[in-house]
């Protein structure tokens, strides 16, 4: 015990330059993607804004409560900025979000230090994630990522305090079940990581003492309150984008339990994130060099909580759907334990080889040296990439369909005006009109039939909400099926339209992409119908001809 102690109290002493050099790197590459805020965040602060309106936790004043964001942590951040009207859709969002990172990194040196490791490997943990593509992309994308990470580090930290805490640990426990109840509330998957503080405490023994039942008692009180809430307001157990994603359940479990095909597929391409190739291998070396320290004695309590993160971390990823965004947007997470448990094995592996300690070190350098450099490498690439092409930006959604539709409205000279599409960050933050939400994320009718019933999917749209103008492309094209309804020719002038060339060569259908506005409103005014033509060009004609558009 003596020497435990010893060891921390130097840890305490580790130089800064450990943190506040990699923070500095993390900051500069942020600055790649300094105008770039993802259109689903356009989500949040749309919820936001109506909640600090008075509106209620609603899409848009007047629109009743549905729950169609996924990040109720997250999404209460913007709300003191939207009631001292200073919120900035682009700049609010990125500075919470390097403030949530660097408490993050805070967090996790003050972990990393109790670790009985040296500064070298901390430093190197630090500047990796600083140059990591998919961890820099989504931690300033404005999506709730970084709180994720802030959450998760503090988690952590406080779990690794269990060893050193033989006796009053109620206070701890208490921490750790709020910390644990607010991740789950940033994020659904995020309730993974409250198993992860429960299992150490078992096996810490503090089950017969009942510090256990304060964490689990903390955790239900606080996330307890968030799920009755959820039923009472929103008048349902999950989120409607529960509905609407087609979150997984038990067969996902199962997938994962039986080690399917598709999920050994998803597992190497995750590790393989970390290096050019490989990613299976990658995870065969870690179970290797973990199964070997433990043999080995090499690993203590500590030791342990970094790989139970990590699992816990890599399963939030494999549970859910395959996300169609680049950069691994579900593994925020994952690459901070990854990228601990690596280096933290390396270091362990070398203190066990029959080397002098000088020679060790140099060899525990060059290793970290030239991983680095190889991820320099491929991350370099890979973040210039995203920079040039960034994945649906808030910027551009809002331009086309929040403004750009604002204006074919009041050419029509429509005051209550109604807009069915799928692009809706944007347009739900700047649209003067009421947004149907084609994807179903707002709108309960759509998520329970979007691609399950479209047959009740188009009597809702042509018979109940009508709305004023439509927008459909690519997948959304195909999976509502709405030009298989007569309707819409009868009813609807076209704008713009063409086939789509991704959904014919993904599933061999002719969809048509397009633009439409009901007839009645522009059957006496050619006129008008060339004014929407016009203002509906510059996205029409990108989506006619790029395949990289919004899939799910």
């Amino acid at each position: 015990m003596h020497q435990k102690s010893s060891r921390v109290s130097k840890n305490d002493s580790f130089p800064v330059w450990v943190f506040w050099i990699p923070a500095l790197i993390y900051i500069l590459h942020t600055l790649l993607f300094r105008h770039w805020i993802i259109d689903d965040a356009g989500i949040s602060f749309s919820y936001a804004r109506s909640l600090a309106g008075g509106y209620g936790l609603v899409s848009q004043p007047g629109q009743p409560p549905v729950e169609g964001y996924t990040n109720f942590g997250w999404l209460v951040l913007f709300v003191p900025f939207f009631l001292a009207h200073l919120f900035h859709p682009v700049l609010i969002p990125k500075l919470l979000s390097a403030a949530a990172v660097l408490g993050a990194g805070i967090f996790l040196y003050r972990a990393f230090r109790n670790l009985s490791t040296g500064p070298t490997v901390i430093f190197f943990i630090f500047l990796l994630l600083s140059i990591c593509t998919p961890f820099v992309v989504w931690t300033c994308s404005g999506l709730e990522n970084p709180l994720m990470v802030c959450g998760v580090s503090l988690l952590f930290w406080l779990t690794l305090r269990i060893p050193e805490r033989p006796s009053g640990t109620a206070g701890l426990c208490a921490a750790m079940g709020f910390t644990a109840a607010w991740i789950a509330m940033t994020r659904p998957d995020g309730l993974v990581y409250f198993f992860v503080p429960l299992a150490v405490l078992a096996a810490s023994g503090y089950r017969r003492e009942k510090r256990g039942l304060v964490y689990m008692l903390s955790f239900a009180l606080l996330y307890g309150s968030f799920i009755a809430f959820r039923i009472g307001y929103f008048k349902d157990v999950f989120p409607n984008t529960y509905y609407a994603k087609g979150s997984p359940g038990w067969s996902a479990l199962m997938e994962l339990a039986l080690l399917s095909p598709g999920t050994l597929a998803k597992t190497s391409i995750l590790f393989s994130s970390l290096t050019w190739k490989g990613g299976f291998w990658l995870l065969l070396g870690l179970v290797a060099a973990a199964g070997y320290c433990s043999g080995k004695n090499a690993f203590n309590r500590k030791d342990t909580v970094v790989l139970l993160f990590l699992a816990a971390s890599a399963f939030a990823y494999l549970f859910l759907p395959v996300d169609w965004m680049r950069e691994f947007r579900f593994a925020t997470v994952f690459f901070v334990f990854a990228y601990a448990a690596m280096f933290l094995l390396f270091d362990r592996l070398m203190r066990l080889a029959p080397i002098r300690e000088r020679i060790r070190k140099k060899f525990l350098w060059t290793g970290l040296v030239l991983f680095t450099l190889a991820s320099l490498g491929l991350f370099a690439k890979r973040s210039l990439d995203f920079s040039r092409r960034p994945t649906v930006p808030f910027a551009e959604i809002s331009s086309n369909f929040g403004e750009g539709f604002n204006r074919c409205a009041e050419r029509l000279g429509l005051k209550n005006a109604s807009i069915l599409l799928p692009d809706l960050g944007g347009t739900l933050y700047f649209s003067k009109m009421r947004v149907i939400d084609l994807s179903g994320l707002c709108d309960r009718t759509i998520a329970r039939t979007l691609g399950k019933n479209n047959e009740a999917l188009h009597r809702y749209v042509f018979e109940t909400v009508k709305p004023d103008f439509i927008h459909v492309h690519d997948w959304w094209s195909y999976v509502s099926a709405l030009h298989a309804d007569p309707r819409l020719q009868e009813e609807y002038a076209v704008i713009h339209e063409s086939p789509d060339p991704w959904c014919l060569e993904r599933f061999g259908a002719n969809v048509l992409n397009g633009d439409y506005v009901r007839k009645e409103l522009v059957l006496n005014d050619p006129a008008a119908l060339l004014f929407l033509r016009e203002q509906t060009r510059r996205f029409f004609e990108k989506t006619a001809s790029s395949s990289d558009q919004p899939k799910p």
